[in-house]
């Protein structure tokens, strides 16, 4: 079994992995290889798979775990791998799918922070919870996401700083989206060894000066080397042009938000990943042309700052499987 250990979870951007489907539902699992390939290839410090953006609600426990599996399998040790946990509000299933998930691979298992206790439940039942799970669960890796489905439970101050003082959590992507509750997360758990990777990009750059760890959002499954390069350049480079990167990941969500998921799905089949478009998760809009000229359109856009910022572009290699 792994155990906690903060130095897998390099700094940098851990997109929120999309799940390729078939266009009969099945999970496409030469998709997911071809996607693999371009995340690393990308830039990004390593991958947050079984995630909401992989539609993990629409899957089965066993498909999650296989999806984790092969998660790993692709990325061939040249980048670590956060999975999340199947969902259930059972502590005893809870312990059973993390070692599952450890036992498929991943270099932690993340715990869904609304799967611990309901809405109406206080931060006391919480921690109590969590607290017997991390007994039950040995010396295993975890990980927190304060995951908006079914309920966004934010983990306030007070309960993070008990989180990083724990010792067993290593990886917690946050989405409070508020810069001051950030700030006071990360002053708490400083030297703590838990990384903090930030959901909201608006507050991005002030969680990073603040000493968070990075990236781990939508735009990452659209424009990962932008969002590399902002984590690896806020401090060196111009205000300008980190607002600039900034306003264009911004307004790029009115052009993909709408029928996210399988925007992300379309937007990496132009960049050439090896994927359809086809979606689980019901209420999904379908991609119209209009939508496909928004999508290209965008992409001219990211293909002019990329140039300006000097990116490197990024190529997806031929599939080494069958």
């Amino acid at each position: 079994m792994k155990t906690a250990n903060s130095n897998l979870f390099t700094p940098g951007v851990w997109p929120v992995m999309i799940t390729p489907f078939t266009d009969t539902g099945e999970i496409d699992f030469q998709g997911l290889e071809s996607l693999t390939d371009f995340y690393i290839n990308s830039g990004v410090s390593g991958l947050f798979a079984c995630c909401l953006s992989s539609e993990v609600h629409e899957l089965t426990p066993e498909e999650t775990i296989l999806l984790c599996s092969k998660t790993v399998e692709y990325a061939r040790g040249r980048a670590p791998v956060a999975a999340g946990i199947p969902q259930s509000s059972d502590m005893d299933e809870i312990a059973v799918f993390i070692r599952q998930i450890i036992d498929a691979g991943a270099d932690t298992a993340v715990i869904t922070t609304c799967q611990i206790a309901a809405e109406d439940e206080s931060d006391d039942v919480w921690k109590q919870r969590m607290s017997k799970l991390m007994d039950s669960t040995g010396e295993i890796s975890l990980g927190t996401y304060e995951c908006p489905v079914p309920y966004k439970r934010v983990l306030s101050p007070e309960l993070f700083q008990w989180v990083a003082e724990s010792g067993r959590v290593s990886f917690h992507k946050d989405t409070c989206c508020d810069a001051e509750q950030i700030r006071q997360k990360l002053a708490v758990s400083g030297g703590s060894g838990l990384r903090f990777f930030n959901a909201h990009l608006p507050t991005l750059v002030d969680s990073l000066k603040a000493g968070g760890d990075g990236y781990s959002g939508v735009d990452a499954n659209f424009f990962p080397e932008l969002s590399v390069w902002i984590c690896e350049n806020f401090q060196e480079a111009s205000t300008e042009q980190i607002q600039n990167a900034e306003q264009f990941l911004i307004q790029a969500l009115d052009a993909y938000g709408e029928f996210y998921p399988r925007s992300g799905k379309q937007f990496l089949q132009m960049r050439g990943v090896d994927m359809g478009t086809h979606c689980r998760r019901t209420g999904v809009p379908p991609c119209t042309e209009e939508d496909r000229q928004s999508l290209d359109l965008l992409y001219q856009n990211f293909q002019a700052l990329a140039a300006n910022l000097h990116l490197p572009e990024t190529r997806v290699p031929e599939l080494l499987t069958p």
